[in-house]
């Protein structure tokens, strides 16, 4: 009875493995075709997929659908700090500059050496003190 338990529970193990290399490979496909979003449906697991679709999206500036694929990514990969970094940005282009900052200081606290972020929080500070000098009267850059 033991023997036929383990049996059938390898067997099992072994479907459901296969099962997703098997989805693995038809996301990589979906990827190499330029299609990334499929390649996300498919294996959500791989941090890539919406994350590069969400770089799509920044780039293309549509805001609120990048935000969601990098926090879709950062749900199954917390410490994926270009992925914190990117979304970061979004939120800054969105007009949401405090959480951008907070979230670039969170960044730098976990790895200082990061320089994107560094930039980025050092840029938005300059962009954060032309303005209050063009509304006390100052000179805009």
């Amino acid at each position: 009875m033991r023997r036929n338990l383990i049996f059938w529970c390898l067997l099992i193990m072994q479907t459901v493995f296969t099962f997703l290399t098997g989805l693995h490979l038809a996301a990589e496909v979906a990827f190499d075709r330029k299609k990334p979003v499929l390649a996300s449906m498919l294996y959500p697991w791989d941090y890539r997929y919406p994350f590069n679709v969400g770089a799509a999206h920044l780039i293309r500036g549509n805001y609120q659908v990048a935000e969601a694929y990098y926090l879709r990514t950062l749900e199954n990969f917390p410490t994926f700090l270009e992925a914190k970094n990117n979304l970061a940005v979004t939120w800054a282009k969105m007009g949401r500059k405090e959480e951008a900052v907070e979230l670039w200081r969170e960044i730098l606290t976990v790895d200082p050496k990061y320089e994107s972020a560094r930039v980025n929080l050092d840029m938005s500070r300059q962009a954060s003190c032309g303005r209050q000098s063009g509304q006390d009267g100052g000179e805009d850059g």
